[in-house]
């Protein structure tokens, strides 16, 4: 069975990266030449957020690439 992204000849990597998430993500899509980021969004509480801030938010605001963030279906 032909994954939906072969049929639409999308070339996807998983890169494995040690460090903040945050800038890691952000230094490795720049490093890697990404064409697009791919995010999910998860769903933290208020208190949660502002402690551990959004890495999605940050890779928007941050990375070189587009960022496309992808919400969890209701």
């Amino acid at each position: 069975m032909e994954s939906e992204a072969t049929s639409f000849a999308v070339n996807a990597e998983t890169i494995a990266q040690l460090g903040d998430p945050k800038q890691a993500i952000c230094d490795a899509a720049q490093k890697h030449n990404i064409e697009l980021l791919v995010l999910g969004d998860t769903e933290l509480g208020k208190i949660q957020r502002f402690f551990l801030g959004s890495v999605s938010n940050y890779c928007v605001r941050n990375a070189k690439c587009p960022v496309l963030v992808v919400k969890k279906p209701e």
